[in-house]
């Protein structure tokens, strides 16, 4: 089986997806804002991290996604 990855968390999806459920739960991509808080609450439980270190770590690990890379590489500009 071949692992297709979530354009924007890279969780597995099915052939012929862009994004996972968590992501696109009715089919239509979340805002970043709902992204980044919602892996930044994972990535804290999962690796014992504050919030403020959650949040470094979810938005350094987005700016690789193709979802993210434009977006994020812009509000840095600014």
């Amino acid at each position: 089986m071949v692992h297709i990855p979530c354009e924007s968390c890279a969780m597995p999806i099915r052939e012929g997806q862009k994004y996972c459920r968590f992501c696109a739960p009715d089919g239509k991509l979340l805002p970043l804002s709902n992204i980044i808080e919602n892996m930044s609450d994972v990535m804290a439980k999962k690796h014992g991290l504050n919030e403020e270190d959650a949040f470094n770590k979810t938005v350094n690990y987005l700016k690789k996604m193709p979802a993210w890379t434009e977006t994020l590489e812009k509000l840095e500009k600014k």
